[in-house]
């Protein structure tokens, strides 16, 4: 047995009684869908300010050990030592209005390590800064910003082959690993260092 709604004065409601409560329900959930709908919007234009993270503006050899200078002037060459490692300075940028969070940036086996610090530089100083603490990743880079990125090289085992094909030069490419409001990204950066021969 179903109820009956009574008016006061004892009558069945209208049914535009009826009709003004399912309104009102669908007016709600409108509502609902479009505050969702605005937000979704906005997230996302928030999200396209965030980054990308680029190659700073400098880079070069951070320490001579193990390293010799090649006939040309212009490159260096890894010491043919077995294990020999040298160590290199370069500079990641996030060119975004909001800070961005680089989680980790590729190893392999050319690149062994790579830590970060922070640029802080002083009038008529380096432009690569001051020396500050390397730290390992994660690394948070506030908005139009650049960290030191200090990337240690290693003689592969394949120098053998590399020598004889010639392709042996360490490229500078990285795949760095960072995070923006609403995803995680990947982005290849391209270091521009002095040419440095591996094997």
């Amino acid at each position: 047995m179903s109820a009956t709604v009574e008016a006061p004065n004892g009558s069945a409601p209208p049914a535009g009684f009826r009709i003004g409560r399912r309104g009102a329900v669908l007016a709600a959930i409108a509502a609902a869908l479009l505050a969702c709908a605005l937000a979704a919007t906005i997230s996302l234009y928030l999200n396209r300010r965030y980054g990308p993270v680029e190659p700073g503006s400098f880079g070069g050899i951070y320490s001579e050990h193990n390293l010799d200078p090649g006939p040309d002037g212009s490159s260096d060459r890894l010491a043919a030592t077995a294990g020999a490692s040298a160590q290199l300075l370069e500079s990641l940028t996030n060119t975004g209005s909001h800070q961005v969070e680089v989680t980790a940036i590729d190893t392999d086996d050319v690149v062994t390590d790579i830590r970060w610090s922070e640029l802080r530089t002083v009038p008529g100083g380096y432009l690569s800064g001051i020396e500050t603490p390397w730290r390992e990743f994660p690394a948070r880079i506030p908005a139009h910003t650049t960290i030191r990125l200090l990337v240690t090289i290693h003689r592969p085992t394949s120098c053998g082959d590399a020598a004889v094909t010639g392709d042996a030069l360490y490229s500078g490419s990285h795949r760095v690993h960072w995070k923006s409001l609403l995803r995680r990204h990947i982005t290849t950066v391209d270091d521009q260092v002095r040419q440095v021969y591996v094997c």
